[in-house]
């Protein structure tokens, strides 16, 4: 029962704090509802801000990992033609004839 006493009266003073941050955001026009509109699209607006952020660095961290993968093939592609090229590898030695 104390719980819940908490969290009502918790709620109900976030409510209070948010009604007086939206009333002091409609520098003191007196629209509230102005205000409060404001204030949740600016709020919409960092959170897709965020969200383009996050997505930008996982993007650009794929990219990295992939430039990576590239530069592993491109030694791994130089050092079998440097084998192939030298006699000391064959195209036919990493085949199995058992197939």
């Amino acid at each position: 029962m104390k719980f819940k006493r908490i969290i009502i009266s918790t709620i109900f003073i976030l409510t209070i704090f948010s009604l007086f941050v939206s009333a002091v955001y409609a520098d003191y026009s007196g629209y509230f509802l102005k205000g409060f509109a404001d204030g949740f699209n600016k709020g919409l607006q960092m959170g897709m801000q965020i969200k383009q952020k996050k997505e930008m660095k996982w993007k650009t961290e794929q990219l990295e990992e992939l430039e990576k993968i590239f530069e592993q093939w491109e030694f791994f592609s130089d050092r079998v033609q440097k084998l192939v090229e030298s006699e000391q590898m064959t195209p036919d030695l990493g085949k199995n004839s058992w197939f």
